[in-house]
């Protein structure tokens, strides 16, 4: 979903993952295609509660509303 965004211009996307490294890497792809401001990357534990709160709170600062939330997993 995070490589595919990239290329739809002003979308603004955040990424969760706690593969830290892999996720910082996507971000900056990101940011590199389509600007810093438009790219929100958060090291994310889905399993607990409050990191995903964190995640949240951390969007809604950033970009001040949600409108389309994926979510992802892969084994």
């Amino acid at each position: 979903m995070g490589r595919a965004a990239r290329y739809r211009h002003g979308l603004r996307v955040v990424l969760a993952d706690v593969d830290t490294e892999n996720l910082h890497l996507l971000g900056r792809e990101i940011a590199d295609q389509g600007g810093e401001q438009n790219v929100l990357v958060v090291p994310t534990d889905v399993s607990s509660l409050e990191q995903v709160q964190r995640l949240k709170d951390k969007a809604y600062e950033a970009f001040g509303e949600v409108r389309t939330f994926f979510r992802v997993l892969l084994f």
